[in-house]
């Protein structure tokens, strides 16, 4: 904005980082606004900051020599209190919005919500896309539940879950999905092959995705959300 408080066309790169709190851009802690990126339009830019926790986070702005301090304020049922931080990598590159014949991992690095976690073995394990961590309750007892927030309602037509171990007849496992994170529906036809659970939704929509374990809970590696 120029002197007179207009906004205007500027051409000058601006870095956004976050110096404080578990804020997250999709990029990681930094992201660069450009008009060459296309990431600035008339003078403006757009961006998306998540937080896992409760608290305050602090971001600075940084142009040239020219530095801002933005203080936000996440709300939610857990506050950051001295939780390990695992921060995901940002993308490799830019990426289009998929075409109707592409298959696409919808819950790819979404939030993930949990009944509990044991130490390094965090929820949101089973969306950052990798085989190499896993999420595990915090002990061995009935009811521990995982749960995909797709951050609003999608379209979407299957699912893949998968297990660290194989998927033994013993293993009781409950799916449901909810659109608004109350009302939650079951889902049936649920099928076992190996380490993975698959199916289909029955809506072909859905923002939530839940898995409880009505007896032992087992380690989870992944759950993939297709369109």
């Amino acid at each position: 904005m120029d002197i007179d408080g207009q906004r205007v066309n500027c051409p000058a790169t601006v870095t956004l980082e976050v110096t404080d709190g578990d804020g997250l851009f999709p990029t990681g802690r930094t992201i660069e606004l450009s008009t060459e990126a296309g990431s600035f339009l008339d003078g403006m830019g757009a961006i998306e900051l998540r937080s896992y926790y409760a608290g305050t986070i602090q971001v600075q702005a940084r142009c040239g020599e020219l530095k801002s301090e933005l203080t936000l304020e996440a709300v939610g049922a857990v506050p950051l209190a001295g939780q390990p931080l695992r921060w995901q990598s940002g993308p490799p590159s830019r990426m289009k919005a998929p075409g109707e014949d592409m298959i696409f991992n919808i819950a790819r690095s979404r939030p993930v919500f949990c009944s509990s976690y044991a130490e390094g073995f965090l929820s949101m394990n089973v969306t950052d896309g990798t085989a190499d961590t896993c999420w595990m309750a915090a002990a061995d007892r009935s009811e521990e539940w995982i749960m995909v927030d797709l951050e609003g309602r999608k379209s979407a037509d299957r699912a893949v879950i998968m297990f660290a171990e194989s998927v033994e007849e013993s293993i009781k496992t409950e799916i449901e999905y909810s659109f608004d994170g109350k009302t939650f529906l079951k889902i049936d036809g649920v099928k076992k092959e190996e380490n993975f659970l698959y199916f289909d939704f029955p809506a072909r929509e859905l923002r939530y995705l839940k898995l409880t374990f009505p007896d032992s809970p087992a380690a989870i590696i992944a759950i993939d959300i297709y369109t």
